[in-house]
């Protein structure tokens, strides 16, 4: 047996989650809902979760930064190292 729900209902839990203080699976649990239903409807009359969509976009970009930024570092810390053994070894030459 399903449940029918006003669409009144339906849109004040959206506003509450779009408010993005609360997650979904809170929010279902103060409105008396399951979680998979409140998360069905977010995905279907949501305004396509931009919140959470764009909190994890940019969770993942910049990771993903991170990570780049991490190996330009240790590249550049290779070249350094690099660079002083060849600056000791030409000055020793050039001696």
């Amino acid at each position: 047996m399903s449940i029918k729900y006003s669409d009144n209902f339906k849109l004040s839990i959206i506003r509450e989650y779009e408010k993005g203080e609360k997650s979904n699976a809170l929010i279902a649990r103060e409105f008396g809902v399951a979680r998979s239903t409140v998360t069905k409807w977010i995905k279907k009359y949501g305004k396509e979760c931009p919140k959470k969509n764009q909190y994890t976009t940019t969770i993942r970009d910049s990771s993903k930064n991170i990570h780049n930024l991490n190996k330009r570092i240790k590249e550049l810390e290779r070249e350094n190292e690099f660079l002083k053994k060849a600056m000791t070894f030409f000055v020793h030459k050039i001696d």
